[in-house]
């Protein structure tokens, strides 16, 4: 008998402890605790941050990073993160190096297609 095996490899940052997780109560606050993992890079990065149900983050992931300009993303690598996580809310996120802070035509796409696929 034969027995086939993949393994999937999904990096997450975990935070420290219960009593140390930052909880988002606001568009604000996300935007805050985005900003202290990837305010200062140089390049695109698009950050996944996992929640439990009340809001705190359990972990994270630097799911994408591009180059100064822009980062390409796939809803489907998104999506599988957070199902293989195992959780039912998410935030996403991305820094501007250029510091505009305008969303771009594709990013309105993209967050168009993720919230279609993540219903």
């Amino acid at each position: 008998m034969t027995y086939i095996q993949e393994i999937v490899r999904v990096k997450q940052e975990f935070l420290i402890s219960s009593n140390e997780r930052f909880k988002v109560i606001s568009s604000n606050s996300a935007i805050e605790f985005a900003t202290s993992i990837i305010g200062d890079e140089a390049r695109e990065i698009v950050l996944l941050i996992i929640m439990d149900c009340k809001n705190h983050v359990n972990c994270y992931q630097k799911i994408f990073i591009g180059d100064a300009t822009k980062s390409t993303c796939s809803i489907r690598e998104i999506l599988k993160a957070v199902l293989l996580a195992n959780v039912t809310r998410f935030i996403l996120a991305h820094n501007h190096p250029s510091q505009d802070l305008t969303p771009s035509d594709s990013d309105i796409q993209m967050t168009k297609k993720l919230k279609t696929g993540s219903k």
